[in-house]
């Protein structure tokens, strides 16, 4: 039996008019996976501009940002201030994962916004608590020096660990002599491990622990004029290093503040000893 000549061209009419909208919305998915896919090409970044003690720039935020050899010079006046800048070329092994600027417009100040905490009046100092024949260790300081109470976010406290970059393919993405070592921890979480093999040394590994009595409560207050310290004992093999903190700055979309940084080499023998930026 046979459909009616006018049923058939029904079906064939309603039938062309999905294939039409199935088109539409290819093309149009199609034109978001473009649109996202382009957008990993440029984004804004934030943090303050650090320059080691190898002459690496770096943006430091939540994580550590690295900038290019050819691209740093245009940082070099903002040095120790937090800026947020719009980046054109981005190389990244992998994602989540660190990433190098290679270009980029600066915009200005990192915005404010206090979704990771507020930072006004709150001053961060490092201070190094070396003994003979122990590993380095530091203590991190947290000041509050304004009229308000501050609530400081134990997560948003990064210690982080700046040494020279070591021959291994998990080295991040950087044409420059020094990366972060120690990252991308706090202090509630377990730290980042380094390891390389250099074909020397073997396996060599990094990492720091939190000294305290009880773990760090999630968060805490400041009162006026009050502060906090914690000390940070590293597990690091010989070689020359520098110890910095941060707080705040989120995933690089904020405001952040840097402590002052430490230099010091370790020797084989496991003594320690300051040197001078």
């Amino acid at each position: 039996m046979h459909a009616p000549p006018h049923t058939v061209s029904r079906a064939l009419l309603l039938f062309r008019k999905i294939a039409v909208l199935g088109l539409c919305v290819l093309g149009l998915s199609l034109t978001i996976v473009s649109t996202a896919d382009a957008q990993l090409h440029g984004r804004e970044y934030s943090g303050v501009v650090m320059f080691d003690r190898w002459d690496s720039c770096f943006l430091i935020s939540g994580t550590v940002t690295y900038i290019s050899r050819a691209a740093k010079e245009a940082l070099r006046p903002y040095n120790g201030v937090a800026i947020q800048i719009h980046a054109h070329e981005i190389k990244q092994y992998s994602n989540p994962g660190d990433v190098l600027i290679q270009s980029f417009d600066i915009l200005g100040p990192a915005p404010d916004t206090h979704r990771y905490g507020v930072l006004d009046g709150l001053e961060l100092m490092a201070e190094p608590n070396f003994s003979s024949g122990g590993n380095p260790a530091f203590f991190i300081q947290i000041r509050n020096t304004a009229r308000n109470t501050a609530v400081i976010m134990s997560s948003s406290i990064v210690p982080i660990l700046l040494g020279p970059s070591p021959r291994s393919p998990y080295t991040p993405p950087t044409d420059e002599v020094s990366v972060a070592i120690v990252t991308r921890g706090n202090m509630l979480t377990s730290p980042f491990i380094w390891r390389s093999y250099d074909g020397k040394s073997g396996e060599r590994s990094a990492g720091y622990t939190v000294d305290s009595a009880t773990p760090p409560l999630e968060r805490f207050q400041l009162a006026p004029g009050e502060s906090r310290k914690f000390r940070i004992r590293l597990s690091i093999p010989e070689g020359q290093y520098q110890f910095l903190f941060g707080y705040g700055g989120g995933f690089n979309d904020e405001r952040s503040l840097v402590s002052n940084s430490i230099s010091f080499n370790v020797t084989d023998s496991g003594v320690v000893t300051l040197v001078n930026q």
